[in-house]
């Protein structure tokens, strides 16, 4: 009791303070220092790992609100990076007529199309990857004239 503790790895905090290290605040203390930094010693044995849990990722569409109709309209896609890892896979845009897909270059897409006169109702659907769910983008509507 006092000195032992127990610490669990999750994917997701670990991403996102990049393993620095663990950080005890202590609620009780009414006076004096609420946080603690620990030293973590090795365990004897290996440690006991779970299987990997993966990170929603945020997957960002831009795309001009306005196009002209068989001219050439440039689509980027990007799923956000989290403290520096970044997604690989691929990425498909739908609603441009036939589906495009595309293969991310650090965690990035660009796709160019000839819209058709109307609206266009784009969305970025990401795959997912070993470290990143998969997921998509808000729809976002270009008016083509």
């Amino acid at each position: 009791s006092g000195n032992v503790l127990t610490v669990t790895r999750n994917a997701t905090s670990y991403a996102a303070d990049g393993g620095l290290g663990l950080l005890l605040v202590h609620f009780h203390n009414v006076v004096g220092d609420k946080a603690q930094v620990v030293a973590l010693a090795a365990p004897g044995a290996p440690p006991v790992v779970g299987p990997a849990q993966r990170i929603r990722p945020t997957v960002v569409l831009k795309v001009r609100h306005h196009a002209h109709a068989g001219k050439r309209l440039k689509v980027k896609v990007r799923v956000r990076s989290v403290n520096g890892i970044v997604a690989t896979g691929r990425v498909r845009l739908k609603g441009a007529g036939a589906h495009h897909a595309a293969k991310l270059r650090h965690g990035k897409a660009v796709f160019t199309i000839r819209p058709k006169r109307g609206r266009l109702h784009l969305k970025a659907t990401y795959g997912g990857d070993a470290t990143y769910l998969s997921g998509h983008s808000p729809k976002r509507t270009v008016r083509v004239g």
